[in-house]
């Protein structure tokens, strides 16, 4: 198992050789993971049951017929790099290292992914909703500081996603144990 992972950030990363349908299955527990969340805290869930969509996109498909799009928020150079030394494939500049993030990456990356995600034709349908969740196990990444970015943040604005979740790795002294936050966004008219 270790010698398959990507060794950064893998906390929700799927085998580097996994399979599509592997890959889904991960995906599936990220969604699942913000439903336990939503019951620990005895939030409204925001859709239920989710299942491994037969069209992708979207990646999971929900009871109502809710589209689910699961991605991670990574420092995609600290990944490469990582997992570039991992498989003996280093290069005279590569060492290990952790993600940097401040408040102005954090907001670029956030935003470069949500457009991304919100441009997406999905395949299937139609769905009730659109739902994009945002994995992250940046070390250095923290649930305080990221809330207070995205509480002075202005609203995304988006076409097609209804709602976008940042879900954090586990942490078992939090509350819930998978700690997450809801990104304020404005639907374009």
């Amino acid at each position: 198992m270790l010698k398959n992972d990507r060794g950064y950030a893998s906390f929700f990363a799927p085998p580097i050789n996994a399979s599509s349908k592997g890959k889904a299955i991960y995906e599936l527990g990220v969604a699942n993971d913000l439903i336990k969340s939503h019951i620990e805290l005895q939030a409204v869930l925001p859709y239920m049951n989710p299942k491994i969509s037969e069209a992708d996109p979207p990646d999971c498909v929900a009871e109502g017929n809710i589209a689910i799009e699961i991605t991670e928020l990574v420092n995609e150079h600290a990944v490469g790099m990582n997992a570039r030394i991992k498989q003996g494939r280093a290069g005279k500049n590569d060492f290990k290292c952790y993600g940097d993030w401040n408040e102005s990456l954090f907001k670029k990356q956030l935003l470069k992914i949500i457009a991304k995600k919100d441009s997406r034709k999905l395949l299937g349908g139609p769905y009730t909703k659109y739902i994009l969740i945002m994995s992250t196990d940046e070390f250095l990444l923290e649930y305080k500081t990221v809330k207070k970015w995205t509480q002075n943040m202005k609203p995304a604005v988006t076409n097609l996603l209804d709602r976008i979740y940042l879900l954090f790795s586990y942490k078992p002294q939090h509350i819930p144990a998978y700690p997450f936050i809801e990104i304020p966004i404005t639907k374009e008219k």
